[in-house]
């Protein structure tokens, strides 16, 4: 029997004076864009007629994982991303990615990140310390401050400590200035003296000379402190040979430190919004966490028997995905969801829509914790649930941010209540991860 090839539809066209409105979309308001065309269909044409948005947990799976040889990241979103984070994992191109990611996997395999379990609850301990009954607390910043210093004790141990200051506010400036629009190449080139690009070259230098001041000091001391980049100094690539110079190390750091604290400080935020604004779900926590640890800080072997801090956690990755936009280019032609699409069309998806679609998430919109009751997740369609990405690119940091997620939850659920300061709802702020775009003010009571 001969098979009949699938007829390959032409590629859908956009007008000229659409695509304008649409890259206007893009810098203004681009989830309500993405949103937007996520009712258009599987396929639709995205920004101009050499770009798609892709729709479907299935073609999403295709062009991610069973295509990933086919597509690379975006030249415009690896080179404006360059600056920031150099020739790193993040922004590699085949087969350099593929070695770096090599390199980098001892750093996240299970047990040295297990290890790091009781350090994520010991600084969680540290901050509600510092909060008295009563107090007034801005919990992003909360947030922020404290998964910066969880990864950064993970990277560069004590040693990081003088610096740490300088440190957060540098690292919380870059993140500021590394919007969407940014990274598809939608400002003025970086070598421009705007007021944006000015702020983010002297943010640039200061965390620059923080991190090549501590490599090097950990290279003349040549002590192997169990930390990131101990490990960092250590390894040597078997393809040839040689270890990382000083400014891969820097690049590999810099990556480390915005994807390994800004994802979780985010979901992080977003969680206790939402938990905030449905006092059940608080409680319920809240009695999960007390009778499982009685009083004593959560470890590792605590998270088995506290299923909803997970369950909390994913649901609120759900409605506000750390990575919520990714893109794609193709270097090879083929075909995805009857269209041929040849070399150089740029292919994007979101999982802040994926997460939303109908025909897996019932009333989508709605915050619900149930949905991730132990099984369920096998039960969806691979990538209809990606807050970490999915594919030879999927985030290397996924575990290590899921159990801190988790033990800062049980940690600070267990020994404050936050009281909402506010009832206004929280607005979007899109840079490479899903901000919140304003305070979350809160008032903290002990228990």
């Amino acid at each position: 029997m001969v098979a009949v090839a699938q007829e390959r539809r032409p590629l859908p066209r956009i007008a000229a004076w659409r695509a304008a409105a649409r890259l206007r979309r893009l810098v203004r308001q681009p989830v309500e864009l993405v949103v937007e065309l996520a009712a258009g269909g599987e396929i639709s044409p995205f920004v101009n007629s050499k770009s798609f948005f892709v729709n479907t947990p299935q073609l999403a799976y295709e062009l991610v994982v069973q295509h990933a040889g086919d597509v690379e990241r975006s030249t415009l979103d690896r080179g404006n991303l360059l600056p920031l984070v150099g020739e790193s994992v993040l922004t590699a191109v085949q087969p350099a990615h593929r070695r770096q990611r090599k390199l980098l996997a001892p750093a996240f395999n299970h047990k040295r990140v297990m290890a790091y379990g009781a350090t994520m609850a010991a600084m969680s301990e540290q901050l509600q310390q510092s909060w008295t009954e009563g107090a007034k607390i801005e919990l992003h910043e909360a947030m922020v401050r404290l998964t910066l210093e969880v990864v950064a004790q993970a990277l560069f141990g004590a040693s990081i400590d003088r610096y740490f200051a300088q440190l957060f506010r540098s690292i919380s400036e870059l993140a500021r200035l590394t919007t969407v629009s940014s990274s598809m190449g939608l400002h003025a080139p970086h070598s421009w003296p705007t007021p944006r690009n000015v702020r983010f070259r002297r943010a640039l230098r200061q965390v620059d000379a923080i991190l090549f001041a501590l490599i090097q000091e950990r290279r003349g001391s040549q002590e192997d402190r169990g930390d990131f980049l101990s490990m960092l100094l250590e390894t040597w690539d078997t393809e040839t040979g040689k270890g990382m110079d000083d400014q891969q190390i820097r690049d590999e750091a810099m990556t480390i430190f915005l994807a390994g604290h800004e994802t979780t400080a985010n979901a992080l935020s977003w969680t206790w919004d939402l938990v905030m604004r449905h006092p059940a779900v608080y409680e319920r926590l809240t009695a999960e966490t007390s009778a499982t640890l009685d009083g004593r800080s959560p470890g590792v072997a605590d998270l088995p028997a506290m299923p909803y801090v997970g369950q909390v956690f994913k649901e609120a990755m759900r409605l506000y995905p750390p990575v919520w936009f990714l893109d794609r280019q193709v270097t090879h032609p083929f075909d995805l969801g009857g269209y041929s699409f040849p070399i150089g069309t740029l292919l994007v998806l979101s999982p802040y829509t994926l997460h939303r679609n109908p025909d897996y998430f019932a009333d989508p919109e709605r915050f619900d914790p149930d949905r991730f009751v132990p099984g369920q997740e096998e039960a969806w369609p691979r990538m209809a649930y990606m807050p970490f990405g999915d594919g030879p690119r999927v985030c290397l940091g996924n575990h290590f941010a899921l159990l801190e997620g988790q033990l800062i939850l049980a940690t600070l659920a267990q020994r404050v209540r936050f009281e909402p300061l506010s009832t206004a709802k929280v607005p979007l702020y899109p840079v490479v991860t899903l901000r919140p775009g304003g305070p979350i003010p809160a008032r903290v009571h002990r228990r």
